[in-house]
């Protein structure tokens, strides 16, 4: 049985909305699908986008932090091997 859904009400602009149409006819499947998918795919982004910043600041009250000179250093021994690999 399928996860329980709601009905809910949103104001798209004209121009997105004729171009969300055309996307639903061309892969023959209901609008509401589509948007669903759409709505499914940000809030999974989001969550790992929080995610993520929940891990940089976890590594910086750990104190694993690097200084902004040591960056500097590892990228340009990143950007050197990665230009002596490409000959």
């Amino acid at each position: 049985m399928g996860e329980e859904t709601r009905a809910v009400q949103l104001q798209i602009p004209a121009k997105e909305l004729a171009e969300l149409e055309q996307w639903a006819r061309n892969s023959e499947r209901p609008l509401d699908e589509l948007l669903g998918d759409a709505v499914h795919t940000y809030v999974e982004r989001q969550r790992a986008f929080a995610a993520a910043v929940q891990e940089g600041l976890d590594d910086i009250r750990a104190g694993r932090t690097i200084s902004s000179e040591e960056l500097h250093d590892h990228m340009a021994e990143v950007k050197r091997r990665f230009f002596a690999q490409r000959g």
